[in-house]
């Protein structure tokens, strides 16, 4: 019987922590900032903390004092994308793969920024890839395929939005643009457009995504970005709601290209540092960091340690080194001079000389220099079977951190859909 009755109190004693309440009043954040490092799960992490600042260093989302883990499963497969992760994130509801803050019979999911914007707060959107990319587009978006980036550019202009910074200037033709202006907008098309802002921002910079860290010439950091949006967005007298992507660490890992990886996290982690400068002044911002999913299954082996040297030698992403293969280049040439890599086998040149140019011959020569590292990834042979609908996206938990009024809500392991009912709690709507 006393057997029984310890057995039962342990058994209690193991349960789940009660939920903690609301929190009343005035006590809740004035603003919330959270960042998204898309494909970022706990060993890219950990890889950028290790190249960057060895392995007693720390990172700026190392000194949030609150750390969770999130599931990020989506509505119709264990594996989820980009749209399907960001519109949990952005609405606390499930939905299937490739969708657009829509649930999976295409009827629209309310996003938390949605509902900040009716509540008078301010709302922004920063992001290293397309600002109409599949994690962005959620927060102000509804279309049923992360493809129809034209909808979402024009979704965009009516939700809004006060701040939109990133990539993607093709999506947005001189008669869209145009009418960005007439809403008043400034248009922001260069690092010194951005700097000259002092409104309403529409800034685009690059055609597509912006470049890889590696490649970067004149292109704004994110941490830059993030700067400028709060600037901004710190005038409205209600307060604000902003999403920060670190867009970069996901592509990355999907060409399984892992000194590109160090340095998109790092150029995130520079983002958190300008964010919790910004609280830490501000006491009514909360500061959330998490990911959408992990890509690649990024693993750091043994031989990371005694190969460390070769991630200085990069001085390219391997997206970069393909698109001079494009233009002529010659592999073995480019990997020494860019890639610090001498001793490519013939067997892995010859993958990368019989792939397509492109996502295929990007993700080749990314296991080429990665394995230099003491990196790997899921294997680009295994990725091409079927099914191969995400490219090499994994199923791990991703990581939480939090810091600023209400942190404390978000320790733990939480669904993704979690995390929006948290902070439209701790909000007020």
């Amino acid at each position: 019987m006393i057997r029984s009755l310890l057995a039962l109190s342990l058994l209690a004693s193991c349960g789940p922590a009660p939920r903690p309440e609301p929190m009343k009043g005035g006590d809740g954040p004035k603003n919330v900032i959270l960042f998204i490092g898309d494909g970022m799960g706990v060993s890219q992490v950990t890889l950028a903390r290790l190249v960057d600042r060895g392995p007693d260093g720390r990172l700026a989302l190392d000194e949030m004092p609150v750390t969770g883990l999130a599931k990020t499963h989506s509505s119709d497969q264990w594996v989820t994308d980009s749209a399907a992760a960001a519109t949990s994130l952005a609405s606390g509801e499930k939905t299937k793969n490739f969708a657009i803050g829509v649930d999976g019979t295409g009827k629209p999911l309310e996003s938390i920024f949605e509902k900040a914007r009716k509540k008078g707060k301010a709302i922004g959107l920063v992001t290293t890839a397309k600002i109409t990319h599949a994690t962005p587009a959620p927060f102000v978006a509804h279309v049923p395929h992360r493809s129809q980036e034209g909808a979402i550019a024009e979704s965009m202009l009516t939700s809004g939005a006060d701040v939109l910074l990133g990539g993607g200037r093709r999506q947005f033709n001189e008669k869209l643009l145009e009418r960005y202006r007439k809403a008043g907008y400034a248009v922001a098309l260069t690092r010194d457009d951005l700097r000259a802002s002092s409104g309403r921002t529409l800034g685009l910079f690059s055609g597509d995504h912006l470049p890889y860290v590696l490649d970067r010439k004149e292109e704004p950091t994110l941490a830059e970005m993030t700067t400028k949006a709060l600037e901004i967005l710190s005038k409205a007298p209600e307060g604000f709601l902003a999403m920060i992507e670190g867009g970069r660490i996901d592509m990355a890992c999907h060409a399984s290209d892992a000194p590109s990886s160090v340095r998109e996290t790092i150029d995130l982690d520079d983002a958190i540092r300008a964010a919790l400068e910004f609280a830490k002044k501000d006491g009514h911002t909360l500061v959330l960091v998490t990911a959408d999913h992990g890509t690649g299954a990024l693993a750091i082996t043994e031989k990371a340690m005694v190969r460390r040297e070769g991630f200085a030698k990069v001085k390219a992403s391997a997206e970069k080194i393909d698109a001079l293969l494009k233009e002529g280049g010659e592999i073995k040439a480019l990997l020494k001079d860019l890639a610090g890599v001498e001793d490519a086998a013939p067997e892995e040149l010859a993958e990368v000389s019989k792939s397509k140019p492109g996502f295929d011959r990007a993700t080749w020569i990314g296991e080429i220099v990665s394995r230099r590292c003491g990196v790997t990834f899921i294997p680009m042979k295994y990725r091409l079977l079927d099914p191969n609908r995400t490219h090499g996206h994994d199923g791990a938990m991703v990581p939480v951190y939090a810091f600023g009024p209400g942190a404390e809500r978000f320790a733990g392991t939480l669904d993704n859909t979690e995390i929006p009912k948290r902070i439209r709690e701790l909000v007020g709507f």
